[in-house]
């Protein structure tokens, strides 16, 4: 799950989109036209409606531009990098980030985001990171994220997390009772069938330096490998990943920022925060959380077929 971007485009409102076929239809607070009928008795309207706003105009979805943002971890770590470097510098990024599902930014506001992300690039401030390592290949596998508190498995079936912070790999009960901790942690799957079907396997956990075993009912996974056809998700759209036997947490230096936001093509310098120029002063850069647009497509599909 993560933030997407994006900015609307002015066919409505230009009478450039084709006639909706149901109605009444608005434009709703967050800048998206939506059908003002409620979803209980009017499911098929909704159907309608969504295919409508598909195809109405020239623009997918009626966004004149959009871009993937990031996961949710990867926006979290972006804040905190902003903070690290000072956050008195970024004050209209840090204002504008959202933090949750929705909301939207002023086009108004988008060129002192523009500026402060150009000052955010020419940065080359180093801070310590905290890794969960693979120590048998060295691979970092996840970045502590102190927003998460280093959280990085939520097991809906026991009711544990595990995750880790700068003082080791750790495993809790959802209430914070901790149940085990080490900075070097080897892992052993006790029911990997179950683990590998997602059946919510368990595995013993040894603290390497101590000698402290632990066997609780949950996993930490590293890496995400394909399937023996080659695939990267099966029929049911789960992934499959990897589990290293040994692990630890290990802080590093790195250089911020390390990823470079992505342009636009020279001519339309097109980003969902700073907008298209063609649209005018008037179109709000929007956010919207990944999964919350797949999971409107999977329900118009399935009343589809209905």
């Amino acid at each position: 799950m993560g933030l997407d971007a994006s900015v609307g485009c002015n066919c409505m409102r230009d009478g450039k989109a084709k006639p909706c076929p149901v109605g009444p239809v608005l434009l709703g607070e967050e800048g998206y036209w939506q059908l003002d009928l409620p979803w209980e008795s009017h499911q098929r309207e909704h159907v309608a409606f969504d295919v409508w706003r598909r195809t109405a105009c020239e623009h997918e979805d009626m966004d004149a531009a959009g871009e993937r943002v990031a996961n949710w971890s990867g926006v979290s770590l972006f804040r905190e990098a902003l903070h690290a470097v000072g956050a008195e510098k970024f004050p209209a990024l840090l204002s504008e980030l959202p933090s949750a599902n929705g909301g939207q930014t002023d086009a108004a506001a988008c060129a002192t985001i523009l500026a402060e992300l150009e000052r955010f690039e020419c940065l080359e401030t180093v801070r310590r990171g905290t890794f969960l390592v693979n120590s048998e290949t060295g691979d970092r596998l996840h970045e502590y994220v102190a927003a998460h508190e280093g959280v990085i498995v939520l097991c809906g079936r026991s009711g544990l997390d595990a995750g880790f912070d700068p003082h080791g790999v750790f495993i809790r009960e959802r209430e914070g009772r901790e149940l085990f901790r080490a900075q070097r942690v080897a892992q052993r799957l006790l029911d990997p069938g179950r683990t590998r079907r997602h059946k919510g396997g368990r595995a013993e956990f040894t603290n390497l330096e101590t000698g402290e075993r632990a066997v609780l009912k949950i996993t930490i996974s590293g890496r995400i490998i394909p399937y023996e056809d080659g695939s990267w998700t099966d029929r049911k759209g789960r992934v499959r990943s990897e589990y290293p036997s040994r692990l630890h947490d290990s802080g590093h230096p790195y250089v911020v920022p390390y990823v470079d936001p992505p342009r636009g093509d020279s001519d339309s310098r097109a980003s969902p925060l700073v907008g298209d120029p063609r649209l005018g002063p008037t179109s709000p850069g929007r956010w919207r959380s990944a999964c919350s647009r797949r999971a409107l497509a999977a329900r118009a599909r399935e009343w589809a077929s209905a």
